[in-house]
């Protein structure tokens, strides 16, 4: 959708780096829709403190990379951990 996450992955650059075959497009598509729908739930949701805020965006991004794990091929899984790397804050500031 326009004005999309930004920063988000995008099913075309999994697609590329991922190598994702026409059966498993749909199913990380679907993940990647299920998140999105649900950090726009926590964007919205201005009761929460800040703490709870980060807690339950890194139970969002859990159960995606749960998800992805379930979908992706181990050497897939392994490529797209790896793309997550850089976006890893660090530890406590």
């Amino acid at each position: 959708p326009p004005g999309g996450m930004r920063g988000a992955q995008s099913i075309d650059r999994l697609t590329k780096m991922l190598n994702l075959t026409d059966a498993e497009k749909p199913q990380v598509q679907a993940a990647l829709d299920e998140m999105s729908k649900k950090v726009g739930e926590l964007r919205a949701d201005t009761s929460l403190s800040k703490e709870d805020r980060r807690t339950k965006m890194k139970e969002i991004r859990e159960a995606f990379r749960a998800k992805m794990k379930t979908i992706l091929t181990p050497e897939q899984f392994a490529k797209f951990e790896k793309m997550g790397q850089h976006r890893k804050a660090p530890p406590q500031n």
